[in-house]
C-alpha cells in the first residue's frame, strides 16, 4: 500500500506539471482517521498510534491527531512543522474562499489553510471534538492543554500535552482555573436539542 500510494501521488504531481498548473496548485495529503481495528486490523502490531495514546473513536491524541502534508510549488517553506494549528474541517471553507465565495453563513470560525502558513498568522483559540457513537464524549485543546470528558456529566480530565503527549497524568485537580476555562468553552460550542438526548456515561477506560 505504501508503494502504491507513493506511485499514485507521483502520478498526480506529474499530471499537474504536464498541464502547467503545478506552480499554482496547492496539493494536500492527509488522512480521515487514525489507527483502527476495523476489518481485523491490529493497531498494536506495528504500533500504529506511535507515541500517542488511543485509536479511532478515542478522543486522546492517538484517536484524533492526523498527519497532513501541504505542498505549493514555489514556496520555499519545506520541512517546517506547523503543529496542531489547523482542523480538516476548515478545508471546505478554504476551497470556497479560493473560489471567490464565502459560502452559506461564511467561514464560521474556520481558519483558512493558506492563513496557517503565514508568519504570525492567527491560530485557533481552541479545537473541539464531540463524539456520540459510544455515548457522549468531548475533548477540547487550548494551546498545550487538553480537556477530555468521557460520558455525560462526568469530571473533566486535563492533560498538558507539552509534557505529557501520551496523556497519562490527569492534572485537573492542580489546575482548576484551566479546567473551568475549558469547561466553559465546551458549553459555548454546543446547544441542546429536545429531539436528541445524549446517552449516559459509559464505564470504560481509554485504550492504550
Amino acid at each position: 500500500m505504501v508503494t502504491r500510494m507513493d506511485r499514485d501521488v507521483g502520478r498526480i504531481l506529474a499530471a499537474l506539471k504536464e498541464k502547467g498548473v503545478d506552480e499554482h496548485t496547492l496539493v494536500i495529503f492527509t488522512s480521515d482517521k487514525r489507527a483502527h481495528k476495523e476489518g481485523g486490523a491490529d493497531p498494536d502490531f506495528f504500533q500504529s498510534y506511535g507515541p500517542l495514546r488511543g485509536i479511532k473513536r478515542d478522543l486522546t491524541e492517538g484517536g484524533i491527531r492526523e498527519p497532513m502534508i501541504a505542498r505549493l510549488a514555489g514556496e520555499d517553506r519545506g520541512g517546517e512543522d506547523y503543529g496542531p494549528r489547523f482542523s480538516p474541517l476548515g478545508l471546505p471553507a478554504h476551497g470556497l474562499r479560493a473560489g471567490g465565495s464565502e459560502g452559506a453563513g461564511g467561514p464560521r470560525r474556520n481558519i483558512l489553510l493558506g492563513d496557517v502558513f503565514r508568519a504570525g498568522a492567527e491560530t485557533h483559540e481552541f479545537l473541539y471534538w464531540e463524539f456520540h457513537e459510544r455515548g457522549f464524549d468531548q475533548a477540547l485543546r487550548m494551546g498545550d492543554w487538553k480537556g477530555i470528558r468521557i460520558g455525560l456529566d462526568t469530571p473533566l480530565r486535563l492533560y498538558n500535552l507539552k509534557t505529557d503527549l501520551h496523556e497519562d497524568t490527569n492534572v485537573a485537580e492542580q489546575n482548576p482555573e484551566i479546567v473551568a476555562k475549558i469547561d466553559a468553552a465546551m458549553k459555548s460550542l454546543r446547544s441542546e436539542n429536545d429531539r436528541w438526548v445524549p446517552r449516559k456515561a459509559r464505564n470504560e477506560n481509554h485504550t492504550k
